[in-house]
């Protein structure tokens, strides 16, 4: 689960119904080297005070032919001193060849500040209709779990552990968080280590058991 600042310009509310299509050259990102793929994003805050705000975002991500994705999300962000809490709640909806599906989901957050180099943050989220199809990757699914945060200017590190549901196991699957972020400029990059993790564990402890035959998902 990741909060996104909100941009310093008001948001309208036309923006947060699914159905509106109306993008411009400024919002079309089409991927380079793959004309078939395209992301349009809008978002911004509809309402604001002193320690909070109220924070939407419409996207839309499409694979022209084989998959297309919109979403609207409303967030609540306020702080008290050193707790930040944050919860949401989100529409989204999907087109693929023969078949349409939507979900509902609400999140939460709950950060803790120790002091500006460590903080701790609890987070939840829960979809409904956990549908499984071969675009699963791109399929929001329910997630908890907890992390502890050490940064300075440069460089940070996320540790803790996750439990999300697998669309394709049909399943809770546990996760370690294992997170280092660089910051070059303005920009913050963050890899998760964690998955990677488990999987190599899970290679190592069960190794017979990744190797028989094609991957085909439970019934």
């Amino acid at each position: 689960i990741q909060w996104r600042l909100p941009d310093e310009m008001p948001l309208s509310p036309i923006l947060l119904d699914p159905s509106v299509y109306f993008p411009t050259s400024k919002d079309l990102n089409i991927v380079a080297g793959n004309p078939y793929t395209m992301g349009i994003n809008a978002s911004g805050y509809l309402w604001k005070w002193d320690n909070g705000l109220i924070h939407g975002s419409h996207t839309q991500n499409s694979m022209w032919g084989l998959f297309d994705q919109r979403s609207v999300e409303v967030n609540l962000i306020q702080h008290y001193g050193a707790l930040e809490m944050a919860s949401g709640i989100a529409a989204y909806k999907y087109w693929m060849p023969g078949k349409q599906e939507t979900q509902i989901g609400m999140s939460a957050l709950l950060t803790y500040r120790f002091n500006q180099a460590i903080s701790i943050t609890a987070f939840g989220q829960y979809v409904t209709n956990p549908f499984y199809v071969s675009m699963a990757a791109y399929i929001n699914t329910s997630a908890y779990g907890a992390y502890l945060t050490l940064q300075n200017e440069k460089i940070g590190l996320n540790l803790g552990v996750q439990r999300e549901y697998d669309l394709f196991r049909r399943q809770w699957i546990t996760d370690p968080i294992i997170m280092p972020s660089f910051k070059m400029g303005k920009t913050t990059i963050q890899i998760d280590f964690g998955s990677a993790l488990r999987y190599i564990i899970q290679n190592l402890i069960h190794k017979d058991q990744y190797n028989q035959g094609p991957i085909i998902p439970h019934p």
